[in-house]
C-alpha cells in the first residue's frame, strides 16, 4: 500500500479500500437480502473481504483509534450475549442468519467509530450516501416500468412470507420507506447543522430522499417524513447550543413544525371516526395484537428468552390472525421474545450510552464533525422510534445504518492512536480473527445455497415440471434442511411421484428437517399426513397429539390444523371398522367434533384436504352414518388408542394461554 509502520490505519490506502468494501456490502445487504437464512450468504462473504483488510494493515503496523472500555464492553459482552444465543437457538437457521446480523453490525460500528475522527476525505460520505439513494430511486424506477418481474437478487426460494418481492433494492416497501427517510434525516440534519455553500450536496440528498420516499407505495413516510423533520431540527438545535451559537432560528422552526403537528393532530382527532382511523392506521396488520404475542413468547422465557429469531414459531399457535407471525413489528418487544430481559437491557443501555456520548460529542471543534454526530444522532434516533413499529432491525441494510451512527456518536473528539503494546495489538487481532472466522464459518454453511437459488429460479418462470423441480431442490436439500425449504420439497415429492418409498424418503428428510426447528408446526404436519398416507396412523396421531391436546393450538386461519387431525383420525378410523369396532367407534367420535373449517384449506403435501362444500358434507355424512352403523352393532367406544405417550415427553408442544 505505499505506508510507513505506524500509519493510522482510517486514513490509509487501506481504510480507504475497507470504506469502498464495506459500501458494496450494504448494497449487497439491500439487493439481496431476504427473509431465510441463506441469503445472507453473499453478503458473509463480501464482508470477509473489508474485516480481512483491516486484519492485514494491524499485521502491518497500522494503527487504530483507541477504543474506549464502553465501546469493549457492548462489542465484546454485548455482541457476544446476541452470539451465544444464536448459537443456543433451536431455531438453527434462523439463528444463522441472526448471527450474520450481529457480526455486521459489529463490522459496521467500529467503521463509524474510525470514520468518525477520521481527517481524510470527509466529502465521501456524501458520496456514498447520495450514490446508495439514487440506487434506490433508480431501482424504484425500473420497477416502476415493470422491467423487473420478479426481485432483483432476492432468493426464490422464499416461497412464502415477506421481503420477497420487487419494490427497489428492497424487498418490502417499508423498508424501502425507512432507508430514504433515515438517509433523508441524516441529509437534512448534516445541511442544517454545517450550513453554507458546502451544505447544497446534502441538501439535494435529503429533497431527493424525502420525495422519492412517497412513492414507495408504503403508507409510513406520511408520518416518517414530518417526524424525520422535526428530529432534523431538534438536532440542529441541540448541535447550537453545545456549540455556544444562537439557536433563534432552529428553535423557532422546531416550534412551528411541533405546533403544526399538534393543530394537524387535533383536527384529525376532531373529525368523526378521525381517531378510529388513526388507530387503524398504526395497528395495520395487527400491530398492537403481535406485540401482545411476543409479550406472551417472553414471559415463558423471562430472562433469556427462548432463542434467536423463535417468535414466530412460540407466536404460531397462539394466533388467531389470517396471518402467519412473521416478526412482532416491535423490535423492543421481539427482543424481550428472543432475548429475554437480559437482552432488553443491554439494547436499552446501548441505547442510552450512545445517546449520553453522542451529546458530549456534540460540542467536538474539529472541523465538521458536530455536523456528522448531529446527522448521526439524528438517524439513529429516527431508527430506535421506528423500530417500534416495524422489524427494521432484521434487514441488514437498514441495521448496517444505525450501527454506522451509532459508531460515529461514540467516537471521541481527540482520539489518541492506539498504543504499540503487544497485548492491546493482540486483542485487536483477535476480535477480528474472531468475527473473520464467524463470517466464514456463515458463508460456508449460507453461501452455496445462494448460488443454487438461480439455477431453480429459472425453472420457476419457465413454469416447467413438477417432477423438474422436485430434482433441482434434491440436491439443495441434502446439505441444506432448511425447513421452509424442505417443506416446500416434500410437497413437490409427494406431488410429482405419488408413491410409497417417495413418502417414506419425505419422512425421512421431515425428521431430518425438524432437527434443526423441533417447532416447525408445518412441517410436523405434512409428517403425520404422509404417515395416514402409510398407513402408519399410530404415528401421525402421536404427532398431531403434541398440538390438539385440550388446551393446546388454536384453529385460526393460518392453516386448518385441527380438520388435518380429524381427518387422519378419520382415516385411522375407517381401516379399523371390520378389524376393531370398538377403536373405530371411539377415533370416528373424536374426529368428528374437529371437522370444521375445512374448506379453502392449505394442504401439507396437497392432501385430500382441498373440499368443496359439497364434499364436505358427504365427508360428515359418512363419519355420521358409519359411527351409528357402529353403535347399531353393538361396538362400544375404546380409547386406548389414547394410550399416553412415552416417558419424558409433553403433553403438548405449546400450551395456549
Amino acid at each position: 500500500m505505499g505506508v510507513s509502520d505506524g500509519f493510522r490505519i482510517s486514513e490509509s490506502g487501506y481504510g480507504r479500500l475497507a470504506a469502498l468494501l464495506l459500501w458494496v456490502v450494504w448494497v449487497c445487504c439491500m439487493a439481496t437480502h431476504g427473509a431465510q437464512a441463506y441469503s445472507s450468504g453473499l453478503s458473509c462473504v463480501l464482508l470477509c473481504l473489508p474485516v480481512l483488510v483491516i486484519v492485514v494493515a494491524l499485521l502491518r503496523g497500522g494503527r487504530l483509534v483507541r477504543v474506549p472500555a464502553a465501546m469493549w464492553f457492548f462489542l465484546v459482552a454485548g455482541g457476544g450475549y446476541f452470539l451465544v444465543r444464536c448459537a443456543m437457538s433451536y431455531n438453527v437457521y434462523d439463528a444463522w442468519n441472526e448471527a450474520a446480523h450481529v457480526l455486521a453490525a459489529m463490522v459496521f460500528y467500529l467503521a463509524g467509530f474510525l470514520y468518525a475522527p477520521s481527517k481524510d476525505g470527509k466529502g465521501r460520505l456524501l458520496v456514498a450516501v447520495g450514490a446508495a439513494v439514487l440506487l434506490q430511486v433508480g431501482a424504484m424506477a425500473v420497477v416502476g416500468m415493470g422491467e423487473v418481474p420478479s426481485p432483483v437478487g432476492r432468493p426464490l426460494f422464499s416461497l412464502e412470507g415477506t421481503m420477497n418481492a420487487a419494490h427497489s433494492l428492497f424487498g418490502y416497501k417499508n423498508f424501502t420507506a425507512a432507508f430514504l427517510v433515515v438517509c433523508g434525516v441524516f441529509s437534512l440534519t448534516y445541511a442544517l447543522v454545517e450550513g453554507g455553500r458546502r451544505s447544497l450536496g446534502w441538501w439535494a440528498v435529503a429533497v431527493v430522499a424525502f420525495t422519492a420516499s412517497f412513492f414507495c407505495s408504503s403508507r409510513a413516510p406520511w408520518m416518517l417524513v414530518p417526524l424525520a423533520v422535526a428530529v432534523a431540527c431538534c438536532f440542529w438545535l441541540l448541535a447550537r447550543v453545545f456549540a455556544g451559537r444562537s439557536a433563534v432560528a432552529a428553535g423557532v422552526c422546531l416550534a412551528v413544525l411541533v405546533l403544526a403537528g399538534t393543530v394537524g393532530l387535533s383536527v384529525l382527532l376532531a373529525q368523526d371516526g378521525g381517531a378510529d382511523r388513526l388507530a387503524h392506521w398504526l395497528d395495520s396488520h395487527d400491530r398492537l395484537y403481535l406485540s401482545s404475542l411476543a409479550l406472551d413468547a417472553g414471559e415463558r422465557a423471562p430472562w433469556f428468552g427462548n432463542g434467536a429469531r423463535s417468535f414466530v414459531w412460540e407466536a404460531l399457535p397462539m394466533s388467531w390472525t389470517k396471518y402467519a407471525p412473521n416478526y412482532a413489528h416491535n423490535e423492543y418487544l421481539q427482543m424481550f421474545a428472543d432475548y429475554g430481559l437480559a437482552g432488553c437491557v443491554l439494547l436499552l443501555a446501548a441505547l442510552v450510552v450512545h445517546v449520553w456520548m453522542g451529546l458530549q460529542r456534540l460540542g467536538c471543534e474539529e472541523g465538521r464533525r458536530p455536523a456528522l454526530v448531529a446527522a448521526a444522532m439524528a438517524g439513529f434516533a429516527m431508527m430506535a422510534l421506528y423500530a417500534g413499529l416495524d422489524f427494521v432491525w432484521h434487514s441488514m441494510g437498514l441495521l448496517a445504518v444505525a450501527a454506522f451512527c451509532a459508531g460515529v456518536m461514540a467516537a471521541p473528539c481527540k482520539p489518541p492512536l492506539r498504543a504499540e503494546s503487544k497485548a492491546g495489538r493482540g486483542v485487536l487481532l483477535g476480535v477480528g480473527a474472531a468475527v473473520l472466522a464467524g463470517l466464514v464459518f456463515l458463508s460456508v454453511q449460507l453461501f452455496p445455497t445462494w448460488c443454487r437459488q438461480w439455477g431453480y429460479s429459472e425453472l420457476v418462470d419457465a413454469r416447467v415440471s413438477v417432477q423438474s423441480r422436485a430434482a433441482a431442490l434434491s440436491s439443495v436439500v441434502a446439505g441444506y434442511k432448511d425447513p421452509l425449504l424442505v417443506n416446500e420439497y416434500v410437497r413437490l415429492l409427494a406431488e410429482a411421484s405419488p408413491s410409497v418409498s417417495t413418502w417414506e424418503a419425505g419422512v425421512r428428510r421431515l425428521d431430518e428437517s425438524l432437527a434443526f426447528n423441533p417447532k416447525y408446526l408445518y412441517n410436523a404436519v405434512m409428517k403425520a399426513d404422509l404417515l395416514d398416507r402409510l398407513g402408519r396412523f399410530r404415528e401421525a396421531e402421536s404427532v398431531h397429539r403434541r398440538l390438539h391436546v385440550p388446551g393446546g393450538m388454536v384453529h385460526n386461519g393460518i392453516y386448518p390444523w385441527r380438520p388435518v387431525y380429524a381427518l387422519h383420525l378419520a382415516d385411522w378410523g375407517m381401516s379399523l371398522v371390520k378389524s376393531d369396532p370398538n377403536a373405530a367407534l371411539s377415533l370416528l367420535q373424536s374426529a368428528l367434533p374437529l371437522m370444521n373449517g375445512m374448506v379453502d384449506g392449505w394442504a401439507p403435501a396437497q392432501s385430500q384436504l382441498r373440499m368443496t362444500p359439497a364434499e364436505e358434507r358427504r365427508a360428515r355424512e359418512m363419519l355420521q352414518t358409519t359411527i351409528w352403523y357402529l353403535k347399531t352393532a353393538g361396538a362400544v367406544p375404546d380409547g386406548a388408542w389414547k394410550a399416553s405417550m412415552a416417558p419424558g415427553e409433553q403433553g403438548a408442544l405449546y400450551q395456549r394461554r
